[in-house]
This record gives structure tokens, sequence and C-alpha cells, in this order.
């Protein structure tokens, strides 16, 4: 995972950068981008782990991708490792 986060240009991103892993799963990229040393990470996914919710590093929620909470340009990076298949097509 950290490979493949430094060729997606992570690996120089400012630490300070706010990231967000969007279907973020367990939490892999985001433990990932954390020993990078970045430190804004947020994700979110449709079903989140108890123990990734609770994890202080992140701010981790549990909902819809196409509806974030978040408000918009709250993120500089936003990921969607291995998951853009599981959105479909809008219509």
């Amino acid at each position: 995972m950290p490979g493949k986060l430094r060729r997606l240009g992570l690996g120089s991103a400012p630490r300070d950068a706010a990231v967000l892993d969007l279907c973020c799963g367990h939490g892999e990229a985001l433990d990932a981008l954390w020993a990078m040393g970045l430190r804004r990470l947020s994700g979110l996914d449709i079903t989140v782990d108890d123990r990734l919710l609770a994890d202080g590093r992140f701010d981790v929620r549990q909902g819809d991708a196409k509806h974030t909470p978040w408000p918009d340009a709250a993120f500089d990076w936003i990921l969607n490792i291995h998951a853009m298949h599981h959105l479909g097509m809008a219509s």
C-alpha cells in the first residue's frame, strides 16, 4: 500500500494535507498514510468496524460515499482505492 500511495503522489504531499479515503474499508490506506507522516486523515465507508471508528488518529465516519458529511473543498486529496466499482453508475 505505501508504494501505491507514493506512486499516486502522496509521498510528496505536504504533511498537513487533508486526505479523505472514500470507501476506507478497514483503514489499510489510512494506516499507511499515517506511517508516511500525514496526520489530517479522514475516512468514510457504508459500514465501519468499531475499532476503526474508535481510532483517535483518524476522523472516520459511517455513511454514503455519494453524500459525504464534510463540506465541499474540505480535502486536498480524496482517495478511492479498490472501491470505485461498488459505486455503480448514476442515473
